[in-house]
């Protein structure tokens, strides 16, 4: 009775609720009837929200150890954990856990835990992490790394091994690392290292802990920076599409290069590498990467900001590409990379395409974006074709779940996946219209939150970083007429929310904006067009 108490209560029930689950009545609880309450209980917890891995903390937290060990089988046999999750019984004597191929590895000494001491102990990298914003010089140098029971204390020191971005070549005596640990979703504490708290090898880095937490590290003053240049592209189009080339870059250790490919092999589409992994190196993260990409007859260019290159594991960029009649099947792309005006890497290679397998009667998925209206969602070109993007991204067989997540029903998220499968190949249309729908029905103001906190709950993370905010923002001082401020439902004055709304004779409406400060904000949008692929940047200024 009292391990079911204690465990319902790191579930967030009350006491009161076990027992009258349990069916109060003079004669002491079987254990028949136990069992069956506990099973009541989870089952109403699942119904509301409730996880595996925040059941295993709460067994943890408890030291019911045969039960964490049934939870974590069940999360280490899901479909895409093998490398990324791992756990094992820990008791004095010490012992090792690692995942994948040993870049991750937590090592306790004998001695570490009390004698009498036996936990189920776990190590993850998880998808989702809370935020960290490093300091100007660091960079994020390696993936975080989640060991449970958060907050377990340790009478020796545990040595914690993880991947990092660098090389030998790039340590010098000045070089720093930076351990940062978090519990839940708390704020991360910084600690730099002495000498003696770690060791650099050419791709590994040890640091020794005290305890159990989230952990990530940062590293400064280093020579140089080791990223990934990985490009793909769909090797199945038809002729009345243009293929996307999407460019990765990306830090550059081995896990990170295999989530990325992970990632592609679940997409609705094939895609395929266009080109090996290019290793690149860069002597400065204090400068703006310029990607250029060439096909002989034009070149586009876009940017990834130096500070998610420092912030970031991995960046993404899209350039669409021509195909003329008689270039259709294969074409030679050019990539090169810039650091303000120093060249860094050059990749040639050639994109081979092919149109789908002809049915009869031949049958081609109309594009999505031609058959779908976002009249009355109030939304510009360029969320529209930044929903339009990542509804091509999202696996059918997650449709269901983000549909849910969004609020609708499992009948009409079961009626969005069905449309996208409905003609002769998968298209992305379901997904297209419940995104417009979930439009329809949520606030401006409320549209980056929700959409990033449902990509989020569904593993889809890389495109939340990407997609997320829909409109990108930059602060400037100039200001506009064309902006008047609504009070907000809610609390009022002036730190209550606030809500600009751009006048229907400007240029057009560019979404809400919420603010907790004090003043006015005012905003304009700059649009770039180019083809289908558009580009955003509205501008504020505050005013008391």
């Amino acid at each position: 009775m009292t391990p079911l108490l204690k465990m319902a209560s790191k579930l967030e029930y009350r006491a009161k609720d076990v027992m009258c689950q349990i069916d109060q009545s003079s004669s002491p609880p079987t254990k028949q009837r136990l069992w069956d309450a506990t099973i009541e209980l989870l089952s109403k917890w699942v119904e509301k929200g409730g996880k595996r891995d925040e059941l295993l903390r709460a067994l943890q937290a408890r030291h019911l150890t045969e039960p964490a060990e049934i939870v974590s089988t069940a999360i280490q046999q899901e479909p895409g954990l093998a490398d990324s999750f791992s756990f094992t019984t820990m008791d004095s004597e010490g012992g090792d856990i690692q995942l994948g191929e040993g870049d991750v590895q937590v090592s306790l000494p004998p001695g570490a835990l009390g004698e009498e001491t036996c936990e189920v102990v776990t190590v993850k990298v998880p998808n989702h992490a809370p935020e960290l914003i490093c300091d100007e010089e660091e960079i994020q140098a390696s993936p975080p790394v989640q060991c449970t029971p958060s907050g377990l204390t340790f009478d020796e020191p545990v040595k914690l091994t993880v991947p990092h971005c660098t090389s030998l070549d790039n340590i010098t005596d000045e070089t720093e690392v930076i351990l940062y640990t978090s519990h839940g979703t708390a704020d991360y504490t910084r600690e730099e290292l002495s000498q003696d708290d770690y060791t650099i090898t050419d791709d590994s880095v040890v640091v020794n802990v005290r305890h159990f937490s989230t952990f990530r590290i940062s590293m400064k003053k280093l020579r140089g920076v080791k990223f990934g240049f990985l490009p793909f592209h769909p090797s199945i189009m038809p002729r009345s599409r243009k293929p996307i080339l999407q460019v990765f870059f990306y830090q550059m250790y081995k896990r990170n290069e295999s989530k990325i490919c992970e990632e592609h092999e679940h997409l609705n589409q094939e895609f395929c590498k266009a080109a090996p992994p290019t290793e690149v190196s860069m002597d400065t993260l204090n400068e703006d990467l310029t990607i250029v990409c060439s096909d002989g007859a034009k070149e586009i260019k876009e940017e990834i900001a130096h500070t998610r290159l420092r912030e970031r594991k991995s960046n993404k960029t899209s350039f669409e590409l021509d195909f003329g009649k008689e270039e259709y099947g294969s074409k030679n792309i050019r990539i090169t990379l810039f650091q303000g005006s120093h060249k860094l890497e050059t990749s040639l290679f050639e994109v081979r395409m092919q149109e789908p397998e002809p049915t009869m009667p031949q049958q081609v998925a109309p594009d999505p974006f031609s058959t779908v209206s976002f009249e009355g969602c109030g939304t510009t070109p360029e969320e529209e074709m930044k929903l339009l993007e990542l509804s091509e991204e999202i696996p059918n067989n997650i449709v269901v779940k983000l549909s849910m997540k969004l609020g609708f029903s499992h009948a009409k998220a079961m009626r969005y996946a069905s449309t996208n499968v409905r003609g002769v190949a998968v298209d992305s249309t379901g997904t297209l219209v419940m995104l417009q729908e979930w439009l329809k029905k949520t606030k401006p103001q409320f549209r980056n939150d929700s959409l990033e906190k449902a990509l989020v709950d569904c593993d889809l993370v890389e495109s939340a970083e990407f997609y997320i905010p829909i409109t990108e923002v930059v602060i400037d001082t100039s200001v506009l007429d064309d902006v008047h401020e609504e009070d907000e439902a809610g609390p009022s004055g002036p730190s209550g929310p606030r809500r600009l709304v751009q006048h229907s004779e400007s240029s057009g409406y560019v979404g809400m904006v919420s603010s907790k400060h004090h003043g006015d904000y005012r905003i304009k949008s700059v649009t770039k067009r180019d083809s289908r692929k558009q580009s955003v940047k509205s501008q504020f200024s505050h005013t008391e």
